[in-house]
């Protein structure tokens, strides 16, 4: 979950459902993925994969049914993108199954579902002929089964990660019981979306929300100088890694005392503290950082399974040596300015600032913040 605003809805006609006899349109985001497709096919990076241990006796069957019903009624996990002359082409499929795997009973077994998860996450996608969603259920025995959920990013994102999360304990519950489904029937689907959007940002909207844009970003810095081991390789290698740390439930309270008392959100605060922290390490004074948005800001797509989540470029000065207070204020007006025009596609202004793409220096971005907020409900 990235941090989600709904202060500023869009004001503008409903999403309709368009018709389903011609090419159906990708949206910006999804032509973006497409485009880093070409570039590395095989690349897992836009990959989105979880986990879940599920304890206590499963029904497979009713399991399986329940991601048959969810795939149909989402219409992007039934989707495939080709490329047909000059235009991309998405088309639906109807096969889906769910795989059982018999995990053996052998010393090191977690090494071993580790393996597999790994080996399931990193299994490329072919976009043109799918499916670009599909599950595995590791059976480790009886009582306890590792299941395994990976779908490409232009299909699905974190949202809807929760969405599913969200249908399948209805769902396994039904048809355990041998009852249809309890779920409403979707009104639009991403394409209908995707249509949408193309429609929407032109003319004087768009016009309006670049305006924004530009005079943020004007001779904003393309790199940020990190001190760090070794240099910047020609081409992105995608050989990162992570650093995992705790903050204690009285420091987490401190802070969200500190947000509340300056009118700001705990993720406003944090994303102070790490712009300072870019600042202590780089000595730049001008930066901009990445965070991605959830950008379901309509009723209509709260529901759907789809790629949605935007990103906004946040730029934040140092310049004038400000105390953390007055870093914070900064930073609150700059997101909430930006939540105010979250709803340009970054791949839009990307394209209208004419800035080049490619693996090596892919725009702005070199550092990026989210929040993400875990759930401790089981799932079924």
């Amino acid at each position: 979950m990235v941090e989600a605003r709904h202060e500023h809805p869009i004001l503008s006609s409903p999403i309709q459902q368009i018709a389903r006899d011609h090419a159906l349109p990708l949206s910006f985001a999804q032509e973006r993925l497409w485009f880093l497709h070409q570039l590395e096919a095989d690349n897992p990076f836009y990959t989105l994969s979880i986990s879940l241990e599920l304890k206590g006796a499963l029904n497979e069957k009713a399991l399986e049914n329940s991601f048959q019903e969810i795939v149909r009624r989402h219409e992007s996990l039934r989707t495939t993108f080709m490329n047909e002359k000059v235009s991309i082409v998405n088309e639906t499929f109807d096969a889906f199954s769910m795989p059982v795997v018999n995990v053996p009973h052998v010393e090191g077994q977690d090494k071993v579902i580790k393996q597999l998860a790994s080996e399931e996450a990193q299994r490329p996608f072919n976009l043109a002929k799918g499916p670009l969603f599909r599950t595995s259920l590791l059976k480790v025995n009886p009582e306890t089964h590792i299941l395994l959920l990976t779908m490409h990013k232009i299909v699905a994102d974190g949202g809807s990660l929760g969405i599913m999360v969200k249908e399948l304990p209805p769902l396994y519950e039904a048809f355990l019981n041998q009852a249809p489904s309890p779920l409403p029937e979707l009104a639009i689907q991403y394409a209908d979306f995707a249509a949408w959007q193309r429609e929407w940002f032109s003319g004087e909207v768009l016009a309006t929300q670049l305006n924004y844009w530009k005079q943020q970003l004007v001779d904003a810095p393309q790199v940020l100088h990190l001190p760090t081991d070794r240099p910047r390789p020609a081409e992105q290698r995608f050989r990162g890694s992570s650093e995992q740390f705790e903050i204690n439930s009285e420091l987490t309270q401190a802070l969200k005392v500190l947000s509340q008392r300056h009118d700001a959100t705990l993720f406003m605060t944090l994303l102070g503290a790490f712009a300072t922290l870019l600042y202590r390490y780089s000595d730049q004074a001008d930066m901009v950082i990445g965070s991605p948005i959830a950008n379901r800001n309509r009723l209509e797509i709260e529901d759907l399974i789809g790629f949605f989540v935007n990103t906004l470029a946040l730029r934040i000065d140092f310049a004038q040596e400000p105390s953390f207070l007055e870093l914070q204020e900064q930073v609150r007006q700059v997101a909430l300015d930006a939540y105010a025009h979250q709803d340009l596609p970054f791949e839009k202004w990307v394209d209208e600032l004419q800035i080049e793409r490619d693996l090596r220096n892919y725009v702005k971005l070199k550092a990026c913040y989210l929040n993400i907020l875990p759930s401790k409900k089981p799932l079924l």
